[in-house]
């Protein structure tokens, strides 16, 4: 039963849904932690108001703080040139999770797979990825970026392949661009 049930249990077969790259348990624990340390269960209902408006307003302060670092610090890129262009668009968060997959990238091999008119097909450390250079879009089996939102270093190793040298903006999601509050 529990076999049959592994759609629901196993994150190999959850890939294909966005999550930001976390699992579940660790969206529950976190969002747990969080209102545990802010929240009390022997507050009144008057009291329990507060110390949630008080929450929240951390919150939005933080989230202040988080937008002006976004926008007045530059993160290291390294000389790499697809970084080069990511520092401009992504927060800085997102960037530094670009950044470790752009480095992996460097270490990975490529070995071709097939070059059919506009798919090429590459095995990149053990994962396949296909690249259609029609219009410009990437698929790896490991399904990093459909769960996370960021290209894996698999699709960047087959950017540097084909010498593109940005991130398509396809595959940059809004929500993790430094401009995401104000488009």
């Amino acid at each position: 039963k529990l076999y049959k049930d592994k759609e629901k249990w196993s994150p190999a077969y959850d890939r294909q849904y966005f999550c930001a790259d976390m699992i579940s348990v660790q969206r529950i624990e976190s969002t747990h932690a969080i209102l545990e340390k802010n929240l009390y269960s022997c507050l009144t209902i008057f009291q329990f108001l507060e110390q949630y408006e008080s929450f929240l307003e951390n919150l939005r302060k933080n989230e202040l703080q988080q937008d002006y670092k976004a926008f007045s610090t530059v993160p290291v890129t390294m000389g790499i040139k697809v970084l080069m262009r990511a520092v401009d668009v992504y927060t800085p968060t997102v960037f530094e999770w670009v950044k470790i997959e752009a480095v992996a990238a460097i270490n990975c091999t490529i070995d071709v797979i097939s070059c059919n008119d506009n798919v090429h097909r590459y095995n990149v450390e053990a994962c396949v990825v296909t690249y259609n250079t029609e219009n410009t879009t990437l698929q790896c089996s490991c399904r990093k970026f459909e769960f996370s939102g960021v290209l894996c270093c698999h699709a960047m190793k087959v950017l540097d392949r084909e010498n593109i040298k940005e991130i398509p903006t396809a595959y940059v999601w809004r929500r993790w661009t430094k401009n995401a509050k104000t488009d």
